[in-house]
């Protein structure tokens, strides 16, 4: 019997503080078992994407009054305002923000025709960017974010990009991030980086770090100077420290029941509908900005996880796994979505990096993931559910799973089986009775039956994982060392892959006593 279609309880979009609870129910004690039951129905869906996109743009519709007429004399006037702001009586540049703010959004058209004109010169198209910032409208974003975007020089990219964070427009950050994948121009990126932080996104922090550490001395001291702002801003004392915060999402994190403006969430819906185009690089730019957004989108990638669209679905599973705990708050539903045969394993693997060592810090949601994954590694399930849920079992940290991986080793299961649960008692931390998944896992280093290079990956990030452990962190430096010969390349030689896996899984085994001690 077919399961009577609901209507979704998006609504005017009250979904997104129901939905958390609605997808708990019925997943505590169930009773006593009743009469056997029909097939279960298949996974609900519903049009997420294009209610959400119809609701936002009635609501800011309604929300924006029709703008007020242009009196005649508004060009000339803000022409005259860029020439004033454009001279050297910083008294007079300051007038000349105030009256602009007087003049108001309307005068957004006419500043963009300067911006835009390489004809009025470097000064005035600069007055211009400062003029369409202390509008701070809408109007006035969308010419500083296009010159960003564009191809103006790299000189008044930067200074956009820079005002851009001196407005409270935060609708530009998606995107702004997409600009950042692109950008070449060095002090360019350092800007959109600082304004991503004054919207509260640092995923622009690595490459300010990497900046800051430039042999250009000027490039160094402007990007060292934004980092130290930015560091004084999220009240974290160094880099590693606010890079782990971001992760955790901790840094940027709104306060309890805030939302985005409306724009910011049109746009952000805009970037999850994108994930249904066929075009690969329209989805790939997708999910590179929605995984280094923060928890508010987050909760709306798990509104999309039931999505009509299934592509919607399987894609915003990977933006979510990409997320990591950042996007925790999407965890009942990743728990749901286990339940959709057309996405189960994906939302397997992204339940593991959302819920990623919550053992440490969040014991109640790494219960949640345990109960949730570790049945899912049983024979009943499809292999590749039953692939990502013992992989996402070593993310999560609780030692409540290691009887299931532990079981699934010493099977006779298939080696990619027994390989993942190796690798998920591996990233739990493995003892003394987990030699034989450590094992596994280095002898998988020269064998053709899985792809070598997860178990590479597996074993060297445990080796890291503890510098003050002296055998594997001698370890690690022969480990090191063994790869020298491809250090850099991208794609080295065949032959040279070979020998280093071969000399890294000998040291492995050679020494398999004293690292697990």
């Amino acid at each position: 019997m077919k399961r009577p279609r609901a209507p979704h309880p998006l609504g005017a979009l009250v979904l997104a503080a129901a939905l958390p609870a609605a997808l708990l129910v019925g997943c505590g004690d169930r009773g006593p078992a009743g009469p056997p039951a029909e097939a279960a129905p298949a996974y609900e869906t519903f049009e997420i994407v294009e209610r959400a996109l119809t609701e936002l743009a009635l609501r800011l519709d309604e929300a924006e009054a029709e703008a007020p007429g242009e009196p005649a004399d508004l060009a000339d006037r803000t022409l005259g305002l860029v020439s004033v702001a454009a001279g050297r009586d910083v008294r007079l540049a300051e007038v000349a923000l105030e009256e602009v703010r007087e003049l108001g959004p309307p005068a957004a058209p006419h500043l963009a025709e300067v911006l835009a004109d390489e004809g009025w010169g470097d000064a005035s198209r600069g007055a211009a960017a400062r003029l369409l910032a202390a509008l701070d409208a809408p109007e006035a974003a969308e010419p500083l974010l296009a010159t960003v975007e564009g191809d103006a020089p790299a000189w008044l990219k930067a200074s956009c990009a820079w005002q851009l964070g001196e407005t409270t427009q935060d609708w530009v950050l998606p995107r702004l991030l997409l600009r950042l994948k692109y950008e070449t121009d060095p002090q360019t990126v350092v800007w959109i980086a600082r304004t991503l932080a004054v919207f509260d996104c640092y995923a622009g922090l690595d490459g300010l770090a990497s900046l800051a550490a430039s042999d250009d001395e000027a490039l160094r001291a402007e990007a060292g100077g934004v980092l130290a702002e930015l560091l004084e801003r999220s009240g974290t004392p160094d880099v590693a420290a606010l890079r782990t915060a971001w992760w955790r999402g901790e840094a940027g994190a709104p306060p309890a029941g805030a939302e985005p403006g409306l724009r910011r969430q049109l746009e952000t819906w805009r970037c999850i509908a994108a994930l249904r185009e066929w075009q690969l690089r329209g989805v790939d730019d997708a999910r590179f900005v929605l995984a280094r957004l923060g928890p508010w989108t987050a909760e709306r990638l798990g509104l999309a996880l039931t999505d009509e669209d299934g592509y919607v679905r399987i894609h915003a599973g990977q933006c979510l796994e990409r997320m990591g705990p950042r996007g925790r708050v999407a965890a009942p539903a990743l728990v749901a979505a286990l339940d959709d045969p057309h996405q189960a394993a994906q939302a397997a693997a992204a339940l593991g990096s959302v819920a990623a060592r919550a053992a440490e810090h969040e014991p109640a949601l790494a219960a949640r993931a345990l109960a949730a994954l570790a049945p899912r590694t049983g024979a009943e399930h499809p292999m590749d559910v039953r692939l990502a849920a013992a992989r996402a079992l070593g993310f999560v940290g609780d030692d409540g799973a290691r009887p299931a991986l532990v079981a699934l080793v010493a099977s006779d299961e298939p080696v990619e089986l027994r390989a993942a649960a190796a690798e998920g008692l591996v990233r739990l931390g493995p003892t003394p009775a987990d030699a034989p998944a450590v094992r596994l896992l280095a002898e998988l280093l020269t064998s053709p039956a899985v792809d070598p290079a997860v178990p590479e990956r597996a074993l060297a990030a445990w080796l890291a994982e503890e510098p003050d452990h002296d055998a594997r962190a001698a370890a690690l430096a022969a480990w090191t060392e063994a790869g020298a010969a491809t250090e850099g390349q991208d794609f080295p030689a065949v032959e040279l892959l070979r020998e280093r896996r071969a000399a890294r899984a000998a040291l492995v085994l050679e020494r398999l006593d004293e690292l697990l001690r």
